[in-house]
């Protein structure tokens, strides 16, 4: 599975670790699978990270499914699990 961190942070940050990332790889080294969100403002976090929305994440990071697959898995509307994956995108969590 992923690691995901959670953090909120500013744009200096996010460059920051872009950074090292960009040095390691240049170095050859390899990388730990991980998936990072940053916010900015802490209320937008909450806002993203509701506990539904946070067991849908880490239901397609265990594996790709599709949002038939997730309704079932989530117990959850479609229409409900649609919104939620629209959300991340609208917020840059998954392009």
């Amino acid at each position: 599975m992923t690691n995901v961190i959670i953090h909120t942070n500013k744009v200096e940050g996010f460059f920051d670790r872009a950074r090292k990332v960009a040095q390691k790889d240049d170095r050859g080294e390899s990388f730990k699978k991980s998936a990072t969100f940053s916010f900015e403002d802490p209320q937008e976090m909450f806002m993203v990270l509701s506990e539904a929305r946070r067991r849908l994440m880490l239901e397609v990071m265990d594996e790709p499914k599709t949002i038939t697959q997730l309704t079932i898995k989530l117990h959850r509307e479609r229409s409900a699990v649609t919104k939620d994956i629209c959300k991340k995108v609208e917020f840059g969590a998954w392009c």
